[in-house]
């Protein structure tokens, strides 16, 4: 029998159909393979821990704990955890993204630092594992809370008895050690070099006590006859405020300082050393940056710079009368109100 043209067309078109869907099909599959086989953006989980920082608590020590944990140093760059202080609690919020996933809180802050960070690092590290690691991860999730609106569950009650309440958490003072140069301008009657030594106690995280001890080189004074030389020994006391930005502490004090002017005359009739009373209410403003760390807190030594500008506004001054005896002429040399003194230093942290 002979086939014509029009059953020939007709066994064609189902052919072509099939090779045009097997070509689709081919193309999409390598496509999602493609899409599948795209490496996820990570980063360091150092990277994703945002840490309000805290004399028990920082993004130095924790990090590295959460990693030591969960066996990995990188995780999916949406993911991000924040750690916040919520009264005598520690809350951990999860994001994956912009969208919140969930909120934690972790109470047991009456041990010392080290199982603080162990036990707290331990259940970030979990939760981790629980909502990003075990199963494929999904920006949208159900209806998460706002992490603005929720609050600290409730604390079980026991029935039959009370359980007694937590201590506060409470650490102890810490010292620090301060030293390096600084100029004077305006303190004396001419600029000068000095030193300025200083030992600090933190009582909280915003409360420090400072006292100092200055040392101003000494500085001639031109007289008409004669030369006269000043130079200022004084002791100090100030209560600081201070605050921690980012790795930076910086502080506001205000204090008292009272001390000594050695004056010593040469090229008068009678040379004279004499000791005048000195004392003025000082300022200061300084910053402090850690360079290098020892230990672990609370057994944490720590080294770094400092730089400080202190305002002086003289209460009591000498005053240098010069008597000729000659028509009864006097010189008279003031010492200024209001001087400043700008240092920089080191400073050690002891535990």
């Amino acid at each position: 029998m002979k086939v014509g043209p029009r059953a020939q067309r007709s066994r064609t078109k189902p052919r072509a159909r099939m090779c045009g869907a097997a070509i689709a099909a081919v193309f999409a599959t390598v496509a999602s393979l493609a899409e599948a086989e795209s490496p996820v953006a990570e980063r360091d989980i150092g990277e994703a821990l945002d840490v309000e920082s805290d004399r028990c608590l920082d993004h130095a020590v924790l990090a590295p704990s959460v990693s030591a944990w969960l066996k990995r140093d990188r995780l999916d760059a949406r993911i991000r955890v924040v750690v916040r202080y919520e009264g005598d609690a520690i809350s951990y919020s999860f994001f994956l993204g912009d969208a919140f996933v969930g909120k934690r809180w972790f109470r047991d802050l009456a041990h010392a630092c080290p199982d603080v960070v162990q036990t707290l690092s331990l259940a970030i590290a979990v939760a981790i594992e629980a909502n990003f690691l075990s199963a494929p991860l999904d920006a949208s999730p159900e209806a998460p809370a706002s992490p603005e609106r929720e609050s600290p569950p409730p604390r079980a009650e026991k029935r039959r008895e009370q359980a007694p309440p937590r201590p506060a958490r409470e650490e102890a003072p810490r010292w620090s050690l301060a030293a390096g140069p600084l100029f004077s301008w305006n303190v004396l009657p001419k600029p000068t070099l000095g030193g300025v030594a200083s030992a600090d106690i933190a009582w909280s995280r915003h409360l420090e006590t400072r006292m100092s001890f200055l040392v101003a080189a000494p500085v001639d004074i031109a007289l008409p006859v004669g030369r006269a030389q000043a130079q200022l020994f004084a002791f100090r006391a100030d209560v600081c405020i201070a605050i921690d930005i980012s790795a930076a502490r910086a502080r506001a004090c205000g204090g008292y300082a009272t001390g000594l002017v050695t004056s010593n005359t040469t090229g008068l009739l009678d040379d004279r050393s004499r000791l005048f009373p000195w004392s003025a209410v000082a300022g200061r403003i300084d910053g402090r940056v850690p360079l290098k760390r020892w230990g672990a807190r609370p057994a944490e030594w720590t080294a770094g710079a400092f730089a400080a500008v202190d305002a002086l506004v003289a209460v009591r001054r000498p005053v240098f009368l010069v008597d000729y005896e000659i028509g009864g002429a006097i010189d008279r040399v003031d010492f200024p109100v209001l001087g400043v003194a700008p240092s920089a230093g080191i400073f050690f942290e002891l535990p």
